[in-house]
């Protein structure tokens, strides 16, 4: 079929797990510095609060520095795939999501709950290296498996797939997912490869879209 020839954002995981494992088995928690005013139910909680309390719980854990960085032992890049990654189903998800982080005027790679914990260099740094290895991981993949994590991205999404696939070949969005650090090679090959798998979507699609009237015509 081929010829021979790699995804809630951060910030949103790190509350749904604490507001889930923490505020969600009943704890009500005190505004900090209000000593013996009225606990706040977990819906009036802001995200900063909960940033707070949860850079605040692992401190006295032991893993956070005063600064309220995460210890050294561990790398901002195994935290970011832990929380966050990990959680997305495909590795063209891994692109996209990665690819929103990054700023389109510095290059740098923002994210306000990474950089909270380890610092804004480390946290860029950290998803400029998960990027360029999902974009590797990608590259690895055969078309049919190429396809096969397109396919389940697409699935996941609001947009009618065939307006999709005929507005990513008008527009190609997938141009703006390869990282900085991608050579000339990779980029060339990853722009070949969604080229080629569009097209094999147009013509299934299109089949699709025939089989009906083929089978009025028997």
């Amino acid at each position: 079929m081929f010829p021979n020839k790699a995804y809630p954002g951060f910030g949103a995981i790190l509350i749904f797990w604490f507001t889930f494992s923490e505020i969600g088995t009943g704890c009500r928690f005190t505004a900090a510095g209000t000593s013996g005013a009225p606990a706040r139910s977990s819906s009036e909680i802001s995200i900063d609060d909960r940033i707070w309390i949860l850079n605040k719980m692992e401190f006295e854990r032991g893993g956070l520095t005063s600064e309220g960085r995460m210890e050294t032992g561990r790398r901002p890049a195994e935290d970011l795939w832990r929380r966050t990654l990990s959680q997305l189903p495909t590795i063209y998800g891994r692109l996209v999501y990665l690819s929103t982080l990054r700023n389109s005027d510095s290059g740098r790679y923002e994210h306000h709950g990474l950089s909270v914990l380890f610092g804004e260099d480390q946290a860029d740094q950290a998803m400029r290296e998960s990027h360029l290895a999902s974009f590797r991981e990608w590259l690895k993949l055969n078309l049919e498996q190429q396809k096969a994590d397109l396919d389940l991205y697409l699935c996941g999404l609001p947009t009618d797939r065939r307006t999709l696939v005929e507005s990513w070949s008008r527009l190609a969005p997938y141009r703006n997912l390869s990282p900085a650090a991608a050579s000339d090679p990779e980029r060339m090959l990853f722009l070949e490869d969604l080229e080629i798998l569009l097209e094999t979507l147009r013509n299934e699609y299109a089949s699709a879209a025939r089989r009906p009237d083929d089978s009025r015509r028997q």
